[in-house]
């Protein structure tokens, strides 16, 4: 299996085990750092305009934390920070699953042989 192969099945594998990660922080970042890596790794791939202006049509991870409305402030301090981490868990989410989906309809252009699970 190519590296490039490698990359997008790690890609998909860890989008799909964040929602119940134990380390939800780590493995966001560690996301942000793979979508960069396979960014990279399709420049180098490829020179495709079509795919290239796909790929940087895809957005990168953003893990800033929340911001706080005005009625979330006025909530006690565990409650504003329960808040906080959920909400800020959820956009962090929504954004992963459209960075995979992007991925994944990228991957179906680019010339790579078909993955091990995919001869089965």
């Amino acid at each position: 299996m190519s590296q490039l192969a490698t990359h997008f099945k790690s890609l998909n594998y860890l989008a799909s085990h964040l929602a119940d990660s134990d380390s939800f922080d780590i493995d966001a970042q560690h996301f942000a750092r793979l979508v960069r890596q396979l960014r990279d790794d399709i420049y180098d791939a490829t020179s495709s305009p079509a795919i290239l202006d796909r790929l940087d049509q895809i957005p990168d991870l953003n893990l800033d934390p929340h911001e706080r409305s005005l009625l979330e402030s006025l909530l006690p301090s565990g409650a504003r920070s329960m808040v906080g981490n959920y909400q800020n868990k959820q956009k962090i989410l929504a954004q992963v699953q459209e960075i995979t989906r992007a991925f994944n309809r990228l991957r179906d252009l680019l010339p790579l042989p078909p993955s091990d699970e995919e001869l089965v």
